[in-house]
């Protein structure tokens, strides 16, 4: 049966909307794709400004804290705050304290000398392809970055310029920051607990005042008493507000307390610097001095410590009963750190989780304290600081825990080495 009405008007025309409503579709789909191509880097900056921004509110509040005195060794931490940065990988760098690119060469840390930068209150991100934007922060805050000496961070130094960190690579990133306080310059810096490999200086020299005095730093900041290894003395022409001047050919006479010097004579380079190297074969604080005919001299010191004593051990502890004995000599009356390297083999009872051994340190008789070994490997763990007189001493050390088990595991001690430094 067919039909009453047919009708097919609109039979040719359906190919030709389908044409015209895949176009339509695919113009929209385009432009949200093209739309969303560009979310993305401008909410990386979003994010990195967000996150700069809560560092910079936290950076700030530390100013109000306590400062670690740089020129003693021993001094208490300053005020220290840990920070976790998210790095998006369309951000090619997240610099503190400078512009890791001040002449827009795109290569960073290659900052030509002599060329005016930041002096340490910013905090600089780079977008790959997309130039670079500041952080300003409060003109009180002076970012550093620092180096490890010893146990402590001080300002890592390239040729007598203090540097900005600067960090790279996309993903969580963990830095900390310590308020310290320099007792040659007064000043106060935000110190990071990082290094990186890079020349990114900041604090420029100052070219238009009069030389006005002289600022002294060392590094590191404790050697040994070995007639040996040395710390680097660098002395710096400044002006009246302590800014680096550009003074060139100005006599410096050297001297120390104790230890003495390469040579004590200086003239300073183009920059206003000079620089010479220490060493002492006696113990105690060293103070430095500079001199320079017609401006203020400058001092500071350095801490010259015992000799390290360290002998190997290279031995088993097996049973609680035994131990292993060993006889040295100091040459000073001094307070030493005590370290031991070894290694342990557990043993442990059913639902019990410490296998691992201790290591007691005796030193004539007194106990210097217990650690405990907890590594199938070598491992270094220290005791608390001893005060020895000159003289001959005797260590042992014992394994109190001893444990032995069967088939659950047996409780043994290998001590390589130990060190008094």
């Amino acid at each position: 049966m067919h039909p009453m009405i047919r009708d097919e008007s609109g039979v040719e025309t359906i190919p030709l909307k389908i044409v015209v409503y895949t176009i339509i579709i695919g113009v929209i789909l385009g432009t949200a794709m093209l739309g969303l191509s560009n979310i993305e880097p401008k909410g990386s900056e979003n994010s990195m400004e967000k996150q700069l921004g809560k560092l910079k509110a936290s950076v700030e509040l530390m100013q109000d804290g306590s400062a670690r005195n740089l020129g003693d060794p021993s001094a208490p931490a300053g005020n220290i705050r840990t920070f976790l940065l998210d790095i998006p990988d369309n951000i090619e760098y997240v610099s503190f304290g400078v512009d890791p690119d001040p002449d827009s060469n795109g290569i960073l840390g290659d900052t030509p000398p002599g060329l005016t930068t930041d002096s340490g209150d910013v905090i600089y991100y780079g977008v790959r392809g997309g130039g670079k934007n500041r952080v300003l922060l409060d003109p009180g805050v002076q970012l550093r970055e620092g180096e490890e000496t010893g146990s402590v961070f001080v300002p890592a130094q390239a040729g007598g310029l203090q540097q900005g960190f600067v960090m790279t690579g996309a993903g969580e990133h963990r830095i900390t920051f310590e308020l310290v306080f320099d007792p040659v310059t007064k000043e106060r810096y935000t110190l990071s607990h990082s290094t990186d490999e890079l020349f990114a200086y900041i604090n420029q020299y100052n070219t238009s005042s009069l030389p006005n005095g002289l600022s002294a730093a060392v590094s590191p900041g404790a050697v040994p008493a070995d007639g040996t290894t040395s710390s680097m003395i660098t002395v710096q022409v400044i002006d009246a507000k302590g800014r680096r001047v550009k003074s060139a050919g100005k006599n410096i006479t050297l001297s120390a307390s104790l230890g003495g010097f390469n040579t004590p004579n200086l003239t300073t380079d183009s920059y206003g610097r000079a620089a010479a190297y220490f060493t002492s074969d006696s113990t105690g604080v060293a103070v430095v001095n500079a001199t320079s005919p017609g401006i203020h001299p400058a001092s500071t010191y350095l801490t010259v410590t015992p000799v390290p004593i360290r002998f190997l051990v290279r031995d088993w502890i097996y049973t609680s009963k035994t131990g292993l004995l060993r006889s040295f000599y100091n040459y000073d009356n001094a307070t030493y750190s005590v370290s031991i390297t070894a290694y342990g083999t557990e043993a442990h009872w059913p639902f019990q989780s410490e296998g691992w051994p201790i290591a007691r340190m005796e030193i004539d008789g007194e106990i210097a304290g217990e650690v405990v070994i907890d590594s199938g490997t070598l491992i270094t763990r220290d005791f608390p600081r001893v005060w020895l007189d000159r003289g001959g001493h005797t260590v042992r050390i014992s394994m109190p825990n001893d444990l032995n088990v069967p088939l659950m595991g047996d409780r043994n001690l290998y001590v390589e080495e130990v060190v008094l430094s």
